[in-house]
């Protein structure tokens, strides 16, 4: 869920003093009409309007004014109206029972109707959820779980939130996580115990999301249907990858908006050539405990692992950038990109140096690191690298990286978008 969408939304709360009855109602878990929201109501009468639409895709398509052309903005804004999803909050008085006092929000998308419903409870901040907190999660769950089992059976899958996941899951090999998920026909129902959240803190939740409106839901339905009884590992995450429907507006927000220079306000910044040396007796400990590792191999080990040494002295940071640096030496693409994308966002310490970072990138991109190339084409696009065109700059960068779709395929599809639209 976009951040800036919601942030951009009415505060969606539902609170209440009175007491309610406590009971959950066999009707509230229907998957045809989920706390009593119907799947296809119009966005009036969920009081999203185009009207407010438009005042939202406007707002949050103003900073991109400076990547793109007044034309090219307009394209960004009606694509943003007509396939956005939007937030809504769900009316008091169309809450079931228990459900009054708490939090309940939907989501809208033009043309297709209410893609999800969800219901939070005994939310708190992160770092201050008590163990009674968590007992309250917990009891609230179990009262909620049982009519879900009795109507629809055990869950098909059990795992965990995860936040930048598809509907909010991923599955774990075992059955021992917070939450779980029931398939009914194009359906998914998440309940969880404990949901983390950076946004919003810890807190239980029961999700109904729709997932033939999904991005995605394609795959994730065949991969069901095919086996019912065994789900695949990360089905949600990989289903992602599978969706032709990004918008057009988020992805180019993510990928150009100003928070990927957040890093550069830290004061304590430092040049590349201070920040990569360690003192010799380190440099020795570092290198024995990665072992044999070279090239690409010790570049993704110290990404995995550098975290893992505990060592007061010597930063986090300073060890793995020692480490790429090392590894870059070696021929590693891997660490070539990490040390340029360090020096354009400021990640791990690391004073900005944009010329410096493009002959890093460059380097990284020819031997084919897709994630470099995805870098110069923003680059070209904000201006750091001078060219007459560098909208089809960055086209031709996305379109070299693009078959596996990964770091480039959805940026390629917007910046399409925005060109083939006009």
């Amino acid at each position: 869920m976009n951040r800036r969408l919601i942030c951009a939304m009415l505060t969606l709360v539902i609170a209440g003093c009175s007491p309610v009855d406590d009971r959950v109602p066999a009707e509230a878990m229907d998957f045809r009409s989920p706390l009593g929201i119907d799947w296809d109501q119009s966005g009036r009468e969920l009081g999203v309007s185009r009207d407010a639409r438009e005042q939202i895709c406007k707002a949050d398509a103003a900073f991109l004014s400076a990547v793109f052309d007044s034309e090219e903005i307009s394209v960004i804004v009606s694509e943003c109206i007509d396939n956005e999803s939007f937030y809504f909050e769900v009316p008091r008085e169309r809450v079931p029972g228990v459900f009054k006092t708490y939090d309940i929000y939907g989501v809208f998308i033009p043309n297709k109707g209410v893609s999800l419903v969800e219901y939070t409870f005994d939310e708190k901040p992160l770092g201050t959820s008590t163990a009674e907190d968590n007992a309250s999660r917990e009891n609230h769950v179990s009262m909620v779980r049982q009519p879900l089992v009795e109507m629809y059976g055990n869950p098909n899958a059990n795992g965990s939130y995860y936040e930048t996941g598809l509907v909010g899951f991923v599955q774990h090999s075992q059955q021992d996580g917070p939450c779980d998920l029931w398939i009914v026909e194009n359906v998914a129902i998440i309940l969880c115990s404990n949901r983390v959240s950076v946004s919003d803190g810890v807190s239980a939740s029961l999700t109904f999301a729709r997932l033939d409106r999904e991005p995605g839901s394609d795959y994730v339905l065949r991969q069901f249907n095919s086996n019912d009884t065994a789900l695949p590992f990360s089905w949600f995450d990989n289903a992602r990858h599978q969706s032709a429907n990004e918008s057009t507006l988020v992805t180019l927000l993510n990928w150009l908006g100003p928070e990927s220079y957040d890093s550069c306000n830290d004061d304590e910044l430092k040049p590349l050539d201070d920040v990569w040396v360690l003192p010799a007796n380190t440099e020795a400990e570092v290198r024995n405990r990665f072992g044999s590792a070279k090239g690409d191999q010790l570049a993704m080990k110290a990404i995995e692992h550098t975290w893992d040494i505990n060592d007061d002295m010597i930063s986090e940071s300073k060890r793995l950038m020692y480490l790429m640096k090392l590894a870059s030496s070696q021929g590693s693409a891997i660490a070539d990109n990490e040390i340029g994308a360090s020096l354009v966002h400021c990640y791990q310490g690391v004073e900005q140096d944009i010329p410096r970072a493009i002959e890093w990138l460059n380097k990284a991109a020819i031997a084919g690191d897709e994630y470099a190339k995805a870098s110069l084409a923003r680059l070209h696009l904000v201006g750091e690298i001078e060219s007459d065109d560098p909208t089809s700059q960055a086209l031709e960068l996305l379109k070299e990286c693009a078959e596996d779709d990964g770091a480039c395929g959805a940026k390629l599809r917007a910046l399409k978008r925005v060109k083939q639209s006009q």
